[in-house]
């Protein structure tokens, strides 16, 4: 029972539902044609039929660049007797594919073989058919390791070839322009993401200027603050200076005042132990005139210290002005002093305020310079993307002129198709026609 199974490259082969296939590869080979050889990349499958009552092996060459070039080399037991006799082979029926599969993965590019084989295709009886041969190029000679005669394919199996093809480069047109259409798209929202990322970067340089700005007119203000802080505690530490060298005179004329008071307090013993004499003397002067001339001494001595006493209480009166004059000065020093004092309070509070304010805005200062980063960095990405943006649309054209390529091979095949049926009506077998250049 034969079925149609689908490969890679998309094109369509019958097989046995119970073919087993044994190597499935493209392949460097050389191709001759008009006695030149020339390198061409071909598909070469080889699968192992196990369906019917005897083993059969089946071997199809074909080229995606000329879709109507497809070889196909048939064997079972009988065919390979022919084929072991002529070519003396060694190895019997029953392991030829595996051999055979073994040799065609040393003509591939992964073979680690020295040196390594090679796949020629060649005409043989004058173009009348074709020869599948593995060899070994050396120094000395090219050896022929094995040599196949291949033929053409059936028409049916060619169109089922072409059709595939067809199938597949539609399918990679289809694909191409689903991939255009998400570049598209992706194109589109990077742009949008792109000048979403340049609004949000200016409103952070324009919203950095502005704090900027704010913080250097605060630390300018802290500036003239500490200034004038300092000045008030110079004045402060004067006044302070002369509050305790009006203290210390306060004190000096406090110990001259207690000094005065006690010759006052003397004089005025003295005043009425003068007063007490007088008393007596009065007393005395009863008894005669003898007393007269020490008594007139007396009262010169008592007019004399009670002159000598009131100069005393003027001077200690007018140092008593003096000291209460001293005392109202230095209450009021006082006060200033207290009133400097509150000032200096409220201004060290207020330099306090300003150096939160000032820690808080370097704080704020360095968030928007990580903030900056980050839009700079932002910036390098929406730079990135606009040249992943420039390889995308590199990438559309590439597609859009592998679709228009793929058009003119579909519209070249489905002419082929075309004449093919027409030949096939005819029943005729189809001649190979020349196939135009097609893109790589």
């Amino acid at each position: 029972m034969w079925g149609l199974l689908r490969r890679e490259d998309g094109s369509v082969r019958g097989r046995s539902m119970a073919a087993n296939t044994l190597f499935d590869e493209v392949l460097e080979s050389l191709v001759a044609e008009g006695g030149k050889f020339e390198k061409r990349q071909l598909h070469v499958v080889l699968e192992r039929d196990v369906s019917g009552r005897e083993l059969s092996l089946s071997l199809k060459v074909s080229d995606s660049k000329r879709p109507l070039f497809l070889l196909v080399f048939e064997c079972g037991p009988d065919q390979y007797a022919e084929l072991r006799e002529k070519q003396r082979l060694k190895v019997e029926f029953s392991s030829f594919p595996v051999k055979l599969a073994g040799l065609l993965k040393e003509c591939s590019a992964e073979s680690h073989r020295e040196p390594r084989l090679e796949v020629w295709v060649e005409e043989v009886d004058d173009g009348a058919a074709n020869q599948f041969s593995i060899v070994e190029p050396n120094e000395f000679k090219t050896l022929r390791h094995l040599s196949l005669d291949m033929k053409e394919a059936e028409s049916a199996e060619v169109d089922q070839h072409v059709k595939g093809i067809v199938d597949r480069l539609t399918r990679e047109a289809a694909s191409a322009r689903s991939i255009a259409d998400q570049e598209k798209r992706k194109r589109a929202e990077s742009a949008d993401e792109i000048r979403k990322l340049q609004n949000e970067l200016l409103e952070s340089k324009r919203a950095s200027s502005e704090e900027v700005a704010r913080l250097q007119d605060k630390i300018e203000k802290l500036a003239n603050s500490q200034h004038e802080t300092e000045e008030l505690r110079k004045r402060l530490q004067g006044s302070q200076k002369q509050l305790s060298q009006a203290l210390e005179a306060l004190e000096k004329e406090k110990t001259e005042t207690e000094k005065l008071t006690s010759e006052a307090k003397s004089s005025r013993q003295r005043e009425l132990a003068a007063t007490e004499k007088m008393q007596f003397l009065e007393r005395a002067s009863k008894d005669g005139d003898k007393m007269a001339s020490h008594i007139g001494a007396l009262l010169e001595s008592s007019a004399t210290d009670r002159a000598r006493l009131e100069s005393t209480n003027a001077e200690l009166t007018s140092k008593l002005v003096k000291c209460e004059e001293q005392l109202k000065f230095a209450e009021s020093a006082k006060v200033a002093t207290s009133f400097h004092v509150e000032k200096l309070e409220e201004a060290l509070a207020e330099k306090e305020a300003l150096v939160a304010s000032v820690t808080s805005l370097r704080e704020k200062y360095n968030v928007l310079q990580k903030q900056f980063e980050e839009r700079e960095a932002l910036a390098e990405k929406s730079a990135e993307l606009t040249n992943r943006l420039q390889e995308a649309d590199q990438l559309i054209s590439t597609q859009k002129k592998t679709i228009l390529n793929n058009h003119e091979v579909i519209k070249w095949l489905n002419q082929q198709l075309n004449v093919l049926a027409v030949q096939s009506s005819g029943k005729s077998k189809p001649q190979p026609a020349d196939t135009p250049n097609q893109p790589d």
